[in-house]
């Protein structure tokens, strides 16, 4: 990285409290679910959680797959990872999350946002949706591994494990609001096998093909689209939980 970069300036290790009104400690900190891989916690503004975005958007496969890193500055990365940090306290779920080894060094991210109001039309109109999505929050998932990391294993346990934190956010939201919209969970993959995996590692089902936007480049035409199934990630949560424990075990 450059040493005149902006992101120099940025704190090692940012410090600063979250709001505790909107979430526990435990969150900022890092925290497993289950006998899980990964850790997970709410991405940090400081360089050693913006240095994998770095990495990513340098990588050229990863470039490849994630072309909206492509045309960002250390500016822009800076101003992407504020925007995330400003936006979680305000709405959920439109939020971002560092998975960590049990080092707490970020290897991956992964963050939320609120999905195209015509991928919902598109997708209910297909019946890859039920019509009542339309009056539900449904939020897109995207993540990212950092090239140099090679701990396999954490990037579908941290994405089963913010799909469960997104879960246990609404539980909270509803009982403190009385919102207990629905939420729909889904994704877009184009050309890239180890993101499909991840997704049905996850609980994810696979129900058809996609334009992402108007179909204006190659990329954004006939992606696959994927939706969550709650049951089967929990069912997949309670496995791999198992299978880790045994593992422990084992002298």
């Amino acid at each position: 990285m450059d040493t005149d970069s902006p992101i120099e300036q940025l704190p090692a290790i940012h410090t600063s409290k979250l709001n505790p009104q909107d979430f526990s400690r435990r969150h900022d900190l890092g925290d497993r679910y289950g006998f899980e891989k990964a850790k997970v916690r709410l991405f940090r503004p400081d360089q050693q959680d913006i240095l994998p975005l770095v990495r990513l958007r340098d990588d050229p496969h990863a470039r490849e797959k994630m072309p909206e890193l492509a045309d960002m500055n250390d500016e822009d990365l800076i101003k992407w990872a504020a925007h995330y940090m400003d936006r979680r306290t305000k709405r959920m779920p439109e939020m971002s999350f560092a998975i960590c080894n049990k080092q707490d060094i970020p290897q991956n991210i992964v963050y939320l946002y609120e999905t195209n109001a015509s991928h919902i039309d598109t997708a209910v109109e297909r019946e890859f949706l039920p019509v009542s999505s339309k009056n539900s929050r449904v939020i897109e998932i995207s993540f990212g591994k950092d090239p140099i990391s090679n701990e396999k294993g954490l990037v579908s346990s941290g994405v089963r494990q913010v799909l469960l934190k997104v879960q246990e956010m609404a539980q909270v939201r509803a009982k403190s609001t009385g919102d207990a919209a629905e939420i729909a969970v889904v994704a877009f993959t184009k050309h890239n096998p180890e993101s499909d995996r991840v997704l049905e590692r996850s609980g994810f089902i696979l129900k058809g093909n996609m334009d992402y936007e108007s179909g204006e480049t190659e990329e954004d035409k006939n992606n696959k689209f994927y939706v969550l199934d709650w049951n089967k990630l929990q069912e997949i949560f309670f496995q791999k939980s198992s299978e880790n424990l045994l593992a422990d075990r084992q002298p």
